[in-house]
């Protein structure tokens, strides 16, 4: 039952087993076809290391440090979700990196998103102060790396 609940994010899990998240906006421009997006999650007073890969085709593995430890398939309303990200036109006004400087217990996030031959990247530390629309997007990511992390462990 823990496996179930801990799984929303992946197709693997029964449909009522999922958590009812909140309604995302309307997407606002047309979505290319093909994606590709890249969430990490660096630093901490542990020095961790976690990365997600994902792809238009459903697609996604998670890493920690330089080794794959899972790949898994991801639920149609994950996928809108990140279709959700993709296309807020506010997001890509944010491209750049956002430092504060060595602060023992900081975390980094970037994010990466490519389309076809452009890419976006955005990097911010959480202590840096940095465009809202970077804390509004990266749930979407945490969500997924934390199912990913239990699909993992076995919970």
């Amino acid at each position: 039952m823990i496996f179930l609940i801990s799984c929303s994010a992946f197709k693997a899990c029964p449909k009522d087993s999922q958590k009812e998240k909140p309604q995302q906006p309307p997407v606002e421009k047309k979505q290319s076809a093909n994606w590709n997006i890249t969430f990490e999650r660096i630093g901490g007073i542990a020095g961790f290391r976690d990365r997600l890969e994902i792809q238009s085709t459903r697609k996604g593995e998670y890493f920690v440090g330089k080794e794959s430890k899972t790949k898994f398939d991801l639920t149609d309303e994950t996928m809108e979700r990140l279709k959700w990200v993709i296309g807020r036109e506010d997001l890509y006004k944010a491209v750049g990196e956002y430092k504060r400087g060595k602060v023992a217990d900081d975390i980094t996030y970037i994010i990466q998103i490519t389309k076809g031959d452009q890419v976006w990247h955005f990097k911010w530390e959480t202590q840096a102060p940095h465009p809202a629309i970077l804390d509004e997007v990266r749930p979407v990511f945490d969500e997924i790396l934390l199912d990913a992390r239990k699909l993992v462990e076995g919970g």
